[in-house]
């Protein structure tokens, strides 16, 4: 299965090593972090990005205009996703999250412009801490491209400017999940790369979801997976996505394709419907060559949590707000976990994310 020995207990980004990596995926804590939030208690909201990848002409043009470059027109877009379309109400988010396609190193590697091998400099920490990203899958065919030296400085580098990371490239171990605790609502991430080179091991995956079941009460997947440049999930990413939720998955989150994939809700084990987003397209990336690789999608994932007059909480109601306006899913039961997605599509104009 490609398991660790042991479990990462992350508390303000100090690493502390403890015994039995999930009790070999039964009853264990896992990395648990406790981050504080802003909003009404048992209510989390997450912002979740696809492709963000800061070398090659990327890097050229950070180093030309500065390193602000790719989010000057950001925090735009972060707002438009932040305000209800009705009430005009801005919330602030507890997450912000994207996939880091490539590791942070202090490697002299160079990239000659065309090179598929990426090193994203120390300096983009710094960078990334300004616009608010404070987790960050790193399950992915890049991650290991200086090697198992610059993964791990990549681990140090965003635990340093305290940005929680979560996800294993090579199979199934103690850094593919992450715990966090935020407004009384527990959230497990789980990170999984399964790309030519790193297949995924399914049965020790859907092992790993059904293992934090019980203690997590939202449990989110991001998965690098699928054909580059295909707008449709292939029938293996189906199957997957399908086993994952099964297994107790709420959210999953996919890229790689480099362009948006189509998105479904598929009925849990309880019946009520869960989000799959097959790809959520480039977000920082220095691909021009046709026009859905510049184009991405932005998720702003509500995730509420209300306990019924029993103490018990399952799924209630999902909802789907596509394009700033409101269309239903709904299921509802005597108590509730709400997930509520709300999708935004967004440019990327010169490697610059913009609002449409």
């Amino acid at each position: 299965m490609g398991v660790g020995s042991g479990v990462w207990w992350m508390k303000n980004h100090d690493v502390e090593f403890q015994e039995n990596f999930l009790a070999s995926f039964t009853g264990s804590e896992g990395n648990l972090s406790r981050i504080g939030g802003t909003k009404e208690s048992n209510t989390v909201t997450l912002v979740a990005f696809g492709d963000m990848m800061l070398d090659r002409y990327v890097w050229t043009l950070m180093q030309r205009n500065g390193l602000d470059y790719p989010f000057v027109y950001f925090p735009e877009l972060l707002d438009s996703m932040l305000t209800d379309p009705t009430t005009q109400e801005r919330i602030t988010q507890d997450f912000l999250f994207a996939n880091l396609e490539g590791p942070i190193s202090n490697t002299d590697y160079v990239n000659p412009g065309t090179a598929m091998i990426f090193n994203f400099r120390p300096e983009v920490v710094e960078v990334l801490q300004k616009y608010g990203f404070n987790v960050f899958n790193i399950a992915n065919n890049h991650s290991y491209d200086m090697g198992a030296d610059a993964a791990e400085q990549t681990r140090t580098y965003l635990s340093a400017g305290g940005i929680a990371y979560f996800g294993e490239a090579k199979g199934i171990t103690e850094n593919s999940i992450w715990r966090t605790e935020a407004n009384g609502v527990t959230l497990t991430f789980i990170g999984f790369n399964d790309t030519l080179s790193d297949q995924l091991d399914l049965d020790a995956a859907t092992a790993l979801i059904q293992s934090v079941e019980d203690t997590s009460d939202f449990t989110i997947v991001s998965i690098h997976w699928g054909v580059e440049y295909r707008i449709t999930p292939t029938a293996d990413q189906i199957e997957t996505a399908h086993a994952f939720i099964d297994s107790g998955a709420d959210v999953i989150l996919g890229h790689h394709p480099h362009v948006v994939e189509t998105s479904e809700w598929y009925n849990g084990p309880d019946g009520t419907p869960r989000p799959i987003y097959y790809s959520l397209g480039n977000f920082v990336f220095d691909q021009y060559f046709q026009q859905n690789v510049q184009e991405g999608l932005g998720l702003t994932i509500t995730l509420k949590k209300t306990e019924s007059s029993s103490g018990e909480t399952t799924v209630e109601a999902i909802t789907i707000s596509t394009d700033n306006a409101d269309s239903g899913i709904s299921n509802s039961a005597t108590s509730s976990l709400q997930i509520t997605v709300r999708e935004t599509p967004f440019d990327i104009v010169k490697s610059q994310v913009k609002k449409r």
